[in-house]
């Protein structure tokens, strides 16, 4: 879990120097903190014989209440799951075949494959 926790702040913190202590010496060094909006949780399934015995979610960013109390609202749902990403995911993978397994339509360049997702995720 602490790999999500430092991608998370490589890719959305937000540096901050914190101040010195005295008059002499260095700087403290400056650290990555999340943003008040970042909110992310973890879903983590425990198997069992090929089959699903478990299902524990952790907040990694955010603030554990205040997630709850959002959940409640979503009609759907009111417990965190990975449903949604894994239907977001598979409708881009149908629309785009660079993104499909096995295909010819692979692409050579990234810029290439870049501007096809693009394309899929407009339309």
């Amino acid at each position: 879990m602490p790999e999500y926790r430092r991608a998370l702040l490589h890719a959305y913190g937000m540096r901050h120097q914190p101040h010195r202590q005295g008059h002499r010496g260095h700087y403290p060094t400056a650290l990555l903190l999340p943003p008040s909006g970042l909110w992310y949780a973890q879903v983590v399934k425990t198997r069992a014989h090929g089959r699903i015995v478990q299902v524990d979610s952790t907040v990694v960013c955010g603030d554990p209440q205040a997630m709850t109390e959002q959940l409640t609202f979503l009609p759907p749902s009111a417990t965190m799951n990975t449903s949604y990403v894994e239907r977001h995911t598979l409708t881009q993978r149908q629309s785009n075949r660079r993104l499909t397994r096995r295909t010819h339509g692979f692409s050579k360049d990234l810029s290439w494959c870049e501007r096809q997702l693009w394309l899929s995720l407009a339309s």
